[in-house]
């Protein structure tokens, strides 16, 4: 995504700056991505790198834990920490298929 800065009005250069996030097999990185900031021409001013590293091609994308087993916990952790009940008709739902569109309500 790039983004123009109008840094002139404040006394500097305009500016631009390109984020590029980082996906694994289809899945986003947490946290993982590359800015760049350029100038009007097109010069390279900076580059800020916070990514995962070397050959991820066997890096496993595999849930960790069932779907069902996810809620649970979260349900128990939201009413441990809120003193409220988790309605999941309210839940959003990541589906990492759906490129426009990257949550959606669930039964909602």
């Amino acid at each position: 995504r790039a983004v123009f800065l109008p840094l002139g009005l404040a006394g500097s250069s305009d500016k631009w700056t390109v984020r590029l996030r980082q996906e694994v097999q289809g899945l986003p990185v947490p946290g993982g991505s590359v800015n760049v900031l350029l100038d009007t021409t097109g010069r390279l001013l900076s580059v800020d790198a916070v990514a995962l590293t070397g050959d991820l091609s066997g890096f496993s994308v595999l849930p960790a834990v069932s779907a069902g087993d996810a809620l649970e916990w979260a349900s128990g952790t939201f009413g441990s920490e809120t003193g409220l009940r988790l309605d999941i008709r309210h839940l959003v739902v990541f589906r990492p298929d759906q490129k426009e569109s990257a949550a959606e309500s669930n039964g909602g």
